[in-house]
């Protein structure tokens, strides 16, 4: 992943609980990766959200 990939939510992770507030939200292009945070504007929503690096990003799947 790096800036300006664009990401989703997989499948696989799309039905559990804490994803529920993204599955609205569909693609979103990666803005700038800090040490602690990946921010992506969801194309979805047109949000631009702050995602911690611990243990949510890794579950990103890179579209393009």
């Amino acid at each position: 992943m790096k800036v300006g990939s664009l990401v989703k939510v997989p499948n696989w992770q799309s039905n559990r609980k804490f994803w529920e507030d993204f599955k609205g939200r569909g693609i979103g292009v990666v803005l700038d990766i800090t040490p602690y945070s990946v921010h992506v504007r969801w194309l979805g929503s047109g949000e631009e959200l702050a995602h911690s690096k611990m243990g949510v990003t890794d579950k990103f799947e890179v579209v393009a």
